[in-house]
């Protein structure tokens, strides 16, 4: 764990800093950070040319503290600042939950697969499951059955929504 905003990036250098992956529940996604979105400076300080790692040094900070990102936004005209409060991010790469108002679909998000020698918990596939089942369970004391018609899984490359591998099952995981 660490604190700061809970996105991932890319870019630096010579390169845009580019938000990845805004962590659902974290700071950055409650502030209005999306995928794909552009930080063009951080607190004030411009981003072009500086190495990723020292841009990640500027945006991480004590919990609770606040820090100002100058954003560019395909589709919007002029840069704008979002204000993010950073906090203690734990990184998940397994998040799930019931859909709001159609509670019968479950949404697992896999953000990286991960084996982690000596705690075969931490696995990914392990944590799918477990996913999957603590869903079924709380839509089954809600008195919903799960529609399972298709499971998707992809592993994306980057934002520009190219994929590498999609795995399609017509069966929930046992």
């Amino acid at each position: 764990s660490f604190e700061g905003i809970g996105a991932i990036l890319t870019g630096g250098g010579s390169r845009e800093v580019l938000v990845e992956n805004p962590l659902d529940e974290y700071p950055a996604v409650k502030a209005g950070v999306r995928a794909g979105d552009v930080i063009l400076s951080v607190d004030g300080k411009p981003n072009k040319g500086v190495p990723l790692d020292k841009v990640v040094k500027r945006i991480k900070g004590p919990e609770n503290t606040k820090v100002v990102l100058l954003m560019k936004r395909r589709g919007v005209i002029k840069p704008f600042n979002i204000e993010v409060v950073r906090a203690k991010i734990r990184i998940q790469n397994v998040t799930s939950k019931l859909i709001k108002d159609h509670e019968h679909i479950a949404y697992i998000k896999l953000t990286g697969f991960v084996r982690v020698q000596g705690k075969p918990e931490e696995d990914s596939d392990r944590k799918m499951k477990e996913a999957y089942s603590k869903l079924e369970k709380e839509a089954s004391d809600k008195k919903i059955k799960l529609k399972v018609s298709m499971i998707l899984f992809s592993s994306k490359e980057s934002s520009n929504k190219k994929y590498k591998k999609i795995k399609v099952l017509t069966e929930p995981p046992e």
